[in-house]
């Protein structure tokens, strides 16, 4: 990092030396793009600010069908000790409803996951492309060839 600091610092002396009438358009440019990479991350902080969030409401809600689960179990043993024939068939149709929230809780989560993991990617995207850009961009400024074959 400190080499890549001091070699921007010399790139950035070389280009005032060389053209010091354009300094200040160079400045303008350079808090341009500062400013557009601060505006990009203010809106991917909203948004991973949304996405968790959200998974703190799944959260809550799951909690709260576990704790109405453990209270159904104690209800139906309670019941089961009385009346078993009747009472079991009931508890198998609630026991069906409960494990079919449990899957659409999984795929919730799992839907989250994804979600999360594509904002990551994106977002590492877009700031690689930006670094490109700004150091072709700088090239291209000093009159420097372009790496290539």
């Amino acid at each position: 990092m400190i080499y890549r600091d001091k070699a921007c610092y010399y790139l950035y002396e070389f280009y005032i030396a060389k053209y010091p009438h354009m300094a200040d358009e160079y400045y303008t440019q350079v808090s341009e793009s500062i400013k557009s990479v601060f505006e990009l991350t203010t809106r991917v902080d909203e948004r991973v600010q949304h996405i968790m969030k959200t998974q703190g409401d799944l959260e809550n809600k799951l909690d709260t069908n576990i704790e109405q689960h453990r209270e159904l179990g104690t209800r139906v043993s309670v019941l089961e000790s009385k009346n078993g024939a009747a009472i079991a068939t009931h508890v198998e149709a609630i026991s069906k409803g409960i494990h079919a929230l449990e899957m659409r809780m999984l795929t919730i989560e799992s839907d989250n996951k994804r979600q999360e993991g594509r904002w990551k990617t994106g977002l590492n995207f877009g700031m690689n492309i930006l670094l490109y850009i700004l150091v072709g961009y700088l090239l291209w400024q000093m009159g420097l060839p372009t790496p290539g074959p």
